[in-house]
């Protein structure tokens, strides 16, 4: 019976160190400890390309998203991979996925420009608070010179239970 405890110890000490290995070895390895979008920017640090007296990146709730929308007064940013924005957006959003940012942003690149130059803020959202890709993109597009940005931490699934309208491609 022992021998069979150490196998099956032995193993699961092999288990997890391919798995800590593995998680290294991504392009994006997962933290130890999670960790919320609002939590990593105040923890990044400055360095080139950020702008140290930028405003922070505010988060907000899903009453200033709802009065957002509705007013059209900011460029809503969905983060979240382009088939989940076709399947189901807030109103008037567009699609920005972090992780196809280098496909996406030179076509959305002017449209972000002239928006902030109308003194719209851009607001940005993926699907929840677990979700950090809107977090990340908000940290990306700081670095390409965007301040003041808005971060809806609770995302698309604040929106649909709080009941709002839906817009689909």
């Amino acid at each position: 019976m022992l021998s069979d405890f150490k196998r099956v110890l032995v193993l699961l000490v092999i288990a997890v160190g391919l798995a800590f290995l593995i998680n290294q070895l991504r392009s994006e390895p997962l933290g130890m400890v999670y960790t919320t979008p609002a939590q990593q920017m105040k923890a990044s640090p400055k360095g080139p390309g950020i702008d140290a007296n930028a405003p922070p990146i505010t988060v907000v709730g899903i009453d200033q998203v709802i009065q957002a929308a509705t007013s059209r007064t900011h460029l809503i940013i969905d983060a979240r991979p382009d088939l989940f924005w076709e399947i189901g957006h807030i109103p008037g959003a567009i699609s920005l996925p972090r992780k196809q940012l280098a496909e996406y942003y030179p076509k959305t690149e002017s449209l972000l420009r002239e928006a902030v130059a109308a003194g719209r803020p851009l607001l940005l959202y993926c699907a929840d608070l677990h979700c950090p890709d809107a977090g990340a993109l908000a940290k990306e597009l700081n670095q390409r010179g965007f301040n003041g940005l808005l971060l809806f931490e609770a995302g698309w699934a604040a929106w649909e239970e709080a009941g709002q309208a839906v817009e689909t491609k």
